[in-house]
């Protein structure tokens, strides 16, 4: 008890993420390895039902996709060739997850 997972702290919503090809802007808040919190803007686009282009300074660092309950952290540029980095119960720990593996933050995983 008392230990913080290195995961997202919080994310805010500035725009409601809604129709096909509309961009909202998302503030996620993540724990970085020298336990400060950064805040983070990204861009997410939703591209299909269900499924969202996450993008930094616009520059795409992979996509979140739901399947049911869960969402599915997808790592690369390009969505046919994504791979699948993990799974999570909560879509601001898919976007952390992504913020991670592009080496955005000073966490280390």
């Amino acid at each position: 008890m008392g230990l913080r997972p290195k995961e997202v702290v919080t994310m805010k919503t500035q725009d409601r993420v809604a129709g096909i090809d509309d961009v909202h802007r998302v503030s996620v808040r993540v724990v970085n390895a020298k336990d400060e919190v950064e805040s983070m803007n990204l861009d997410v686009n939703r591209i299909g039902p269900g499924y969202y282009k996450i993008q930094h300074n616009h520059v795409v660092i992979g996509y979140i996709q739901r399947a049911g309950h869960l969402f599915v952290a997808l790592g690369g540029t390009r969505s046919d060739r994504a791979e699948e980095w993990g799974q999570y119960l909560i879509w601001d720990h898919a976007a952390a997850k992504l913020l991670r593996q592009s080496s955005l933050t000073n966490s280390n995983q």
